[in-house]
């Protein structure tokens, strides 16, 4: 009896679901309509941004800048500049530094800061100009991206498209300082350590700079090069030692890698306790992953008293941020502890 109720129940609400559902997306596709029909610049932009993060719509990249493209075409220089980017970076299309630059010259003339570092970038790093490099740096520098001004910095510093000057480049430094909330070491970091220039070695440099200042996110990053060995030797003291830094200071992400490691005995004595603990710090956090794990741990008792209402109550938590979790987690949670994912779909 109980079971037929359910049944019906459950059927009920995915009928309810499903109509609702097909409601909302006929919606979304008549709006979507509507801004095609518009030839605006801006709608245009925001509609390839919604299928660039699946907002709305299925996720398609393809679509994405299709829709940013008949937007750069109009002028729009948000577009021009993810255009430019498309090409730097060889999204969906074979990499053209020519390109790039020709679509990044259309936003910088409309005052596009980015595209004139991304610009310059270019400049110094492909071309090997150093001068027209400097002067793209100088103009963003001067429109305050923090960024251009340390490598302006750099630049006179060593004396590249520019002739050297040791005033100047403490000058740029200071400047590049002013703002707490940017740290130009750390976002330079991220540049030269991403797929696209892989120069670890000059990533170490920045990074080091920025997690020695107390940057948590820099230390989490170092962490990271020498524990999979990013351009040097894996080395599991160094990346404790930079984890630790970056736990210590509030970084949820650090506090998770951190119980992670103690939880599998990785780099570490195995200490389930330490985990949980770790665990415990970034949940508090609301990091939806710490919560998934903390659930397994309550389950099965490792670490802490096994308690199936507790670990009940932690992947609850962890699904209501679902969106943040790895499909593989949710199927392995449905899997493992189909229970969960029964309670929960009534409720989300």
């Amino acid at each position: 009896m109980y079971k037929k109720l359910f049944i019906s129940s459950l059927f009920i609400i995915l009928v309810f679901t499903s109509c609702t559902t097909n409601k909302k997306s006929k919606l979304i596709f008549e709006d979507n309509q509507k801004i095609l029909a518009k030839e605006d610049g801006k709608s245009l932009f925001d509609l390839g941004s919604n299928y660039l993060k699946g907002k709305g719509v299925e996720k398609d990249l393809k679509k994405a800048y299709e829709l940013y493209e008949k937007s750069a075409n109009l002028g729009y220089a948000k577009s021009q500049f993810n255009m430019g980017f498309k090409y730097k970076k060889g999204e969906l299309i074979k990499q053209d530094y020519k390109k790039a630059i020709e679509w990044f010259e259309k936003a910088a003339k409309q005052g596009h800061t980015k595209s004139k570092f991304n610009i310059a970038e270019i400049y110094e790093r492909v071309e090997k100009d150093y001068k027209k490099a400097f002067e793209w740096y100088e103009q963003a520098a001067n429109e305050g991206n923090t960024e251009s001004q340390y490598k302006l910095a750099d630049m006179y510093s060593e004396g590249k498209g520019i002739e050297k000057d040791e005033s100047k480049a403490k000058e740029w430094y200071k400047k590049s300082e002013e703002n707490k909330d940017i740290d130009p070491q750390y976002n330079l970091g991220i540049i030269y350590s991403n797929d696209e220039i892989k120069d670890y070695s000059q990533a170490i440099k920045l990074f080091e700079m920025s997690a020695n200042k107390g940057n948590p996110k820099s230390q989490l990053k170092l962490a990271e090069i020498y524990y999979f060995g990013k351009g040097v030797k894996k080395n599991c003291n160094m990346a404790l030692k930079w984890l630790e830094k970056s736990a210590n200071q509030g970084n949820y992400y650090a506090q998770f890698n951190l119980a992670s490691f103690y939880n599998e005995g990785d780099c570490i004595k195995q200490d389930f306790k330490k985990a949980i603990e770790w665990y415990e710090k970034s949940a508090n956090q609301g990091n939806p992953n710490a919560y998934f794990n903390l659930g397994i741990a309550y389950y099965k008792g490792k670490g802490v008293l096994q308690n199936h209402q507790k670990g009940l109550e932690m992947f609850k938590k962890s699904l209501n941020q679902k969106e943040k979790l790895k499909k593989v987690d949710i199927d392995r949670l449905c899997k493992e502890f189909p229970i969960v994912c029964v309670d929960t779909k009534l409720k989300f």
